[in-house]
């Protein structure tokens, strides 16, 4: 709707969107079931806009993350209009058995990086490594804690985020063929590898950091002990592990448990820029 009552009057305009159950594919991003409204409106130099209802059933860029649900508002000047105020009332997700929340805030668009803390309550270690594209691995246990992502200039950073585990702990079984190819073959590591492959754990904690470029840096604290070592004696481990984010998702997009349109787009990307695409 739009309304103009007089040539010296600014203009005023209504606008309201309803969705249902859309489905598609943003770039190598695959979106199911997206419903809710949008309700846009514009009155002299000021453009809002609303999020209402928003539910969106799975986002799967590798790991499925859903439903989803959005409720937010945004102002900004015409003028500029992506340098606006995102307010955020709600902002949550199902993850991996757990849940993913962002607390209502206010980002302002027009000032990077903008700053959108997530809290993880009792994701699933055991989904966790199942999704994990090493075979394998497992595990049991329940994580919660925070991850303050940060979006800059340069794309998506995170600085001292953390994960925990929920007493009472569980267990960590971790091939040792697999462990020495991702932390290296010395005396430091064979403890390390050789606990690992029956690890019963009653602390794992982690620090996060995340880079523009896309590399993950884990500091793996574990307490427990491996009841086949040393008749179970207590043990301590600091592990430092690191891993390429964007390969690791290319990789699950390429094994089929993705939309095959996004499985498709990645294989074209991927031979245009003359590499192999092998999931």
């Amino acid at each position: 709707e739009v309304t103009d009552s007089g040539s010296n009057e600014p203009l005023a305009a209504d606008a309201r969107l309803e969705l249902t159950h859309v489905s598609g594919v943003m770039d190598r991003t695959a979106f199911t079931n997206l419903s809710g409204r949008l309700l846009f409106a514009l009155e002299a130099d000021t453009l809002t806009a609303g999020l209402r209802d928003i539910r969106i059933g799975e986002i799967d860029s590798g790991i499925g993350i859903g439903p989803i649900q959005l409720l937010a508002d945004y102002e900004a000047n015409l003028a500029a209009p992506r340098r606006g105020q995102l307010a955020v009332q709600q902002a949550t997700a199902e993850f991996l058995g757990g849940r993913l929340r962002v607390a209502p805030r206010t980002v302002d668009l027009s000032n990077r990086p903008w700053h959108v803390p997530i809290d993880v309550y009792d994701l699933s270690l055991e989904r966790l490594l199942q999704v994990y594209p090493a075979e394998g691995f497992s595990g049991t246990g329940t994580l919660t804690g925070r991850i303050p992502v940060a979006v800059t200039d340069a794309g998506v950073r995170v600085d001292q985020g953390a994960l925990e585990a929920i007493s009472p702990g569980g267990k960590l079984i971790m091939p040792a063929e697999r462990l020495q190819t991702m932390l290296g073959i010395s005396d430091a590591m064979e403890l390390v590898v050789q606990a690992l492959q029956n690890f019963h754990y009653s602390v794992l904690e982690s620090t996060i950091d995340y880079d523009e470029e896309g590399k993950l840096a884990l500091g793996l604290r574990l307490e427990g002990e491996n009841p086949d070592l040393r008749g179970g004696q207590p043990v301590v481990l600091n592990i430092n592990l690191e891993e390429d984010i964007p390969a690791l998702l290319t990789s699950l997009q390429l094994s089929g448990r993705v939309n095959e349109a996004v499985t498709e787009r990645v294989r074209e990307r991927l031979q245009q820029s003359g590499q192999e695409a092998v999931p």
